[in-house]
């Protein structure tokens, strides 16, 4: 056997080794978790312990499920399990208390031994196929690795998976048997029950690393996924406002490397995005406890954002469910059902609202909010978009399916169905105010004033920079849940995005927005699913995108990302240009990844880029190359100085903004920035 690295990882104060072996008869390497194992009659004790401070501690659900609640939650538990610890276990040390109380915060709030790999930062992925096999993980350095962890049952694998499906507020059962979801740290959560999975449950959770990749780790001998000057070209190309397209396979790194030359984006320039709204006016029947309610949306959501509130940085108010309200939603089918929202959302607009007259009802919304139309299924379309004579779904909540008790309460009945409404009229009128928005994750839309419209997305601020990255979500197998890019992308009136970042293009919905965005004048940058830049053409052009191929000239750079499966190495593929001429989009490929020399080589030369450049620069051709070789310069110094975590490379980007001549003495003297460590 032969070791090829050891590390420690930690998790609530229990501490463990991880050796990482290769061995002779075995074809995978081994990652080894080696911590200190709980004797039988001690375990034993810490199951009643768990049970006792079940029954003692004040601790509300709704606690559990917010995540800025989890660190109070946990010092709550470890207060608790540590009075409990001295009673039950007098003669445990210092150390040995951390470690039970470590564990016992492990077990009730998260995966138990499980956390201590999931924080591994070296790893990328986590995999559980059944409870008949060793846990898989996959490595940065090492790739797939076979672990001595192993799940005691099935049914635990099925209790991880509902734990995390019920803090994001899904469900995951033998009707659901496939759940799809992203957590609230970024990371992918995938699980399929048995038979689905033949083998047994499994589970797949694609980490969000805690400390990402930056530009400065791809440039590094270590990675060697882009060279410093190619680095360069992206950072000039960005900087002077042009769109990127990341293209890749799976696992290639795609969404890394956009998010690793997102700093290059100017400090003073703003990447945001707004959720979809309705006015407060509109009224809305919700189920609290046994009973109904009917209320303005404003009244709802006003009442929630009393007793919890969170405010982000442009005004806009978010409170949690801790009331486990209820509101009408639509499956996919049209069936009314009942669904728990997981945020109630304020935020102040200046823009268009639309007011729909149906035959029926009338609703007043913003021009971008999706309202539904029936086309076999529920089909999201934007209020601005309607006109009289088209049909939207309404679900009439009368007393013909409710019945009636006391002046606010009712009962729905299990055979409410949505049904369509012919539009009489349709009319926009400029609003100023609050609008009003709600999370309903199971089916993504909510009934107000007895019209189906569509939810707001998630909120998740990555807290390296200043922009929200949307990420489209698939549909489980009963076609539900799915999110489109058109329902999450919208152009904010008050707050002018300077940069826009789109979540992975699959449909041509999602194509169409991302490509009137970059004709609306922003710098969009995303990512899709291609493995050389002529794939990215051909599945722009060809089904199920389809765009006219007139369009693409608005895209400027092609970027291709490669993970060669064998090693597991990730490499800058290609680097092109788009260049239009009389509706085409023509590819000019600059930069080819050569496999024998494991390098990536130039085999072409730049012509819109230079074009573009001195167009709106007036910048020479000379200038542009030293420009670009100053840029490669710092990232140099940055990989031999070690400045390579996101704040601090992120720190010295924004001071080449700034007070670039300084930067290059320093950096042509190659003196060290304090600071910047």
């Amino acid at each position: 056997m032969k070791v090829l690295e050891t590390y420690l990882v930690e998790s609530e104060g229990v501490i463990a080794e991880i050796e990482i072996t290769q061995e002779e008869k075995e074809f995978t390497d081994k990652y080894y978790l080696k911590h200190v194992k709980i004797k039988p009659a001690t375990e034993a004790v810490l199951e009643h312990l768990k049970e006792k401070i079940i029954e003692s501690i004040d601790i509300k659900t709704s606690e559990i499920l917010d995540p800025r609640e989890n660190e109070k939650v946990k010092i709550k538990l470890a207060d608790r399990a540590s009075t409990l610890i001295d009673e039950q276990l007098p003669g445990v040390s210092e150390e040995e208390k951390k470690i039970l109380v470590g564990k016992i915060i492990n077990d009730m709030t998260g995966l138990g031994d499980l956390e201590l790999v999931l924080n591994d930062d070296n790893l990328e992925e986590v995999v559980i196929n059944s409870s008949h096999e060793p846990v898989k993980v996959y490595h940065k350095k090492h790739g797939w690795l076979s672990t001595n962890i192993t799940i005691n049952s099935e049914e635990q694998i099925y209790n991880y998976s509902s734990i995390i499906a019920r803090k994001i507020g899904k469900q995951v059962t033998n009707l659901q048997p496939m759940m799809d979801a992203h957590l609230l740290n970024g990371s992918r959560v995938n699980a399929v029950l048995f038979p689905i999975s033949n083998k047994g449950n499994s589970l797949t959770i694609r980490k969000f690393s805690k400390d990402p990749w930056t530009i400065v780790n791809l440039i590094s001998p270590e990675y060697k996924t882009i060279t410093s000057e190619v680095a360069a070209l992206i950072w000039t190309s960005i900087q002077y406002e042009m769109s990127i397209l990341v293209g890749g396979g799976t696992a290639s790194g795609k969404t890394s490397f956009l998010n690793a030359i997102l700093p290059f984006v100017p400090a003073n320039n703003r990447i945001v995005s707004i959720e979809d709204s309705v006015k407060g006016t509109e009224k809305i029947i919700f189920q609290k406890g046994d009973s109904f309610y009917e209320k303005t949306i404003k009244d709802l959501v006003e009442t929630q954002l009393l007793k919890d509130k969170t405010v982000l940085e442009d005004g806009t108010e978010i409170a949690l469910n801790l009331s486990e309200i209820k509101v009408f939603s639509s499956t996919k089918e049209g069936k009314i059902e009942l669904t728990q929202p997981t945020a109630f959302i304020k935020h102040k607009i200046s823009k268009n609202m639309v007011e729909i007259k149906t035959e029926k009802t009338t609703i007043n919304v913003t021009e971008d909010h999706s309202v539904f139309t029936m086309k076999n299924f529920l089909t999201p379309v934007k209020a601005g978009d309607l006109k009289e004579g088209d049909e939207i779904c309404i679900a009439m909540l009368t007393t013909e399916n409710l019945s009636l008790n006391g002046s606010t309460q009712l009962k729905i009945q299990e055979k409410a169905k949505v049904e369509t409404s012919k539009i009489l009229s349709v009319s926009k009128t400029f609003y100023e105010g609050n609008v009003y928005d709600l999370t309903t994750p199971l089916y993504e839309n909510f009934i107000c004033n007895n019209v189906v419209v569509h939810n707001t997305r998630e909120l998740v601020l990555p807290e390296f920079m200043h922009w929200v990255p949307l990420v489209t979500r698939e549909p489980n197998p009963e076609g539900k849940g799915e999110i489109t890019m058109l329902d999450l992308v919208v152009n904010s009136l008050r707050m002018r995005p300077d940069r826009i970042v789109l979540g992975e293009v699959r449909r041509k919905e999602e194509a169409e927005v991302l490509f009137e965005a970059m004709h609306t004048g922003h710098s969009v940058y995303s990512t899709i699913h291609a493995d050389e830049v002529l794939q990215v053409k051909n599945r722009l052009l060809n089904p199920p995108i389809s765009l006219p191929e007139e369009v693409l000239g608005a895209l400027q750079l092609i970027i291709v990302q490669y993970r060669q499966r064998r090693t597991g190495i990730r490499r800058t593929y290609e680097v092109a240009e788009v260049t239009p001429e009389e509706n085409k989009m023509n590819l000019n490929v600059i930069y080819k990844w050569n496999a024998r020399d494991d390098r990536l080589e130039r085999v072409g030369n730049f012509i819109r880029l230079i074009d573009e450049l001195t167009m709106h620069t007036g910048m020479t051709v000379n200038e542009i190359e030293e420009d670009i070789n100053e840029k490669k310069k710092i990232l140099d110094f940055a990989l031999q100085n070690k400045i390579d975590k996101v704040n601090t490379i992120g720190n010295l980007i924004a001071e080449y903004y700034k007070n670039k001549n300084e930067l290059l003495d320093a950096v042509n003297q190659n003196k060290k920035i304090e600071w910047l460590k």
